[in-house]
């Protein structure tokens, strides 16, 4: 009985301890971004779940996608011309082995401009003239390496806005 009875106070002390833990977790996950485009510096009271305050953030990257309460996207653009140059590098590197033609741009599809027009139709109408061109000037040195020409972000913004292409079937967007 008494070993029963302590069973019983170890499994309750476990679910209490995850309890604690989860909840530092979803503390710790969770965020708040406000998006307000006004001039006028927001106070807005932070949300609220089962007791547990959520933090407002600035910024935050969900999926991948830098978001900030601005809908500013240099934030994102630094970050996906960072990962662009690292994944170049690796497309010359593979040019100065020897790698044939073919599959140095099925690695530029795959890797290199995976990373570079990734969610390109959430984060291009808002984007700079400035972070374009550098993600533009990116793109160009890709073609250069594989010495051919390669869509830009604006051609490749506007293509997926008006028509997709996959294996042949063409999917059109809304009527213009």
């Amino acid at each position: 009985m008494e070993s029963l009875s302590r069973l019983a106070m170890t499994s309750s002390e476990k679910g209490s301890r995850l309890a604690r833990r989860s909840s530092s977790e979803f503390r710790r996950k969770t965020k708040e971004v406000v998006i307000d485009l006004s001039r006028k510096v927001p106070h807005s009271a932070p949300v609220n779940i089962q007791g547990l305050d959520i933090e407002i953030v600035e910024e935050y990257k969900y999926l991948g996608v830098h978001l900030n309460n601005k809908l500013d996207w240099t934030h994102n653009t630094d970050a996906l011309y960072k990962k662009g140059q690292s994944r170049l590098h690796l497309l010359r590197r593979l040019r100065s082995f020897g790698v044939c033609r073919t599959l140095l741009r099925t690695f530029y599809d795959s890797v290199v401009a995976s990373v570079i027009f990734y969610a390109v139709v959430c984060w291009s109408c808002g984007s700079s003239e400035r972070d374009r061109k550098r993600l533009n000037k990116l793109v160009r040195r890709a073609g250069s390496v594989l010495d051919c020409s390669l869509d830009s972000i604006d051609e490749a913004t506007s293509l997926s806005h008006k028509e997709l292409s996959i294996g042949g079937t063409k999917f059109s967007g809304p009527p213009n």
